[in-house]
């Protein structure tokens, strides 16, 4: 863990005089941006009808990735969309993408969307979202926080749970993230594993809210100068036939 230096504070007043006030506005029909010195927070709209990437153009993706932060820090990235096993009993239905970078870090956040193959005897078909953020500082700064959130904008959309569900705080710990489900004789399910390297990744207070309408953030949290990754998964019904939408958050913060 890197100290707070009187170096590190004169390249944040250096960039303060050059960035001014903070911005915010909208960046199109689909997307918003909050944007500070260090923190910068953006938003897009999600459809299930209208997917970003298909699945072989999110593998690509994935590729990129490993090119950049090194195949241990997306390992779980690659399990989730490599392997059968990973996401048992369900269908892929597409990929969103986002980048957040300001003078002091930057990161690459994913949203996967899957569905269960059956419609259930109450007429709601299933589906899992999928998050996945990995934040680094740059030079002279730390992370100190970064969070990946959903909020559901169909109304008769229901989120039933997500994962992680309580605070979990590591050095080098392995974390296991995932959701299982079963019903009428069938399950889906869909978890891995990935490395909390130190400092806390938990469910983002005041942003996680079970039922209709509902929302989940999961949130890393602390004092870190390498890459960190986190993931989180919900597990959502709605009434067969409508759209899935979304409003989807990536926030990052690092001094």
């Amino acid at each position: 863990m890197k100290k707070f230096s009187f170096k590190k504070i004169g390249i944040l007043l250096a960039m303060m005089l050059v960035a001014g006030a903070a911005l915010v506005g909208p960046v199109s029909a689909n997307q918003e941006i909050l944007q500070g010195l260090n923190t910068i927070e953006h938003s897009i709209e999600i459809n299930s009808s209208m997917p970003q990437m298909t699945q072989s153009e999110f593998r690509m993706y994935v590729q990129e990735m490993n090119e950049k932060y090194g195949s241990k820090n997306i390992e779980m990235l690659e399990s989730i969309t490599g392997e059968p096993d990973r996401t048992s009993g369900i269908s892929y239905v597409g990929a969103w993408t986002d980048h957040l970078s300001t003078g002091s870090a930057s990161s690459d956040n994913a949203l996967l969307l899957y569905k269960f193959n059956e419609v259930d005897l109450s007429g709601k078909e299933h589906y899992y979202y999928w998050q996945w953020t990995s934040a680094q500082p740059n030079p002279w700064f730390d992370l100190t926080n970064f969070w990946n959130k959903v909020q559901l904008t169909n109304l008769n959309a229901r989120l039933i749970t997500y994962s992680p569900g309580s605070t979990i705080t590591g050095n080098e710990q392995t974390v296991n993230i995932g959701l299982s489900t079963g019903y009428s004789g069938t399950s889906f399910s869909i978890g891995g594993d990935f490395v909390l390297h130190q400092d806390v990744v938990r469910p983002k207070s005041g942003d996680c809210q079970v039922g209709y309408g509902g929302k989940y953030a999961v949130e890393w949290n602390g004092f870190y100068g390498n890459p960190q990754e986190v993931h989180g998964a919900m597990h959502i019904d709605i009434p067969a036939g409508q759209s899935l939408t979304s409003t989807w958050t990536n926030s990052l913060t690092a001094l």
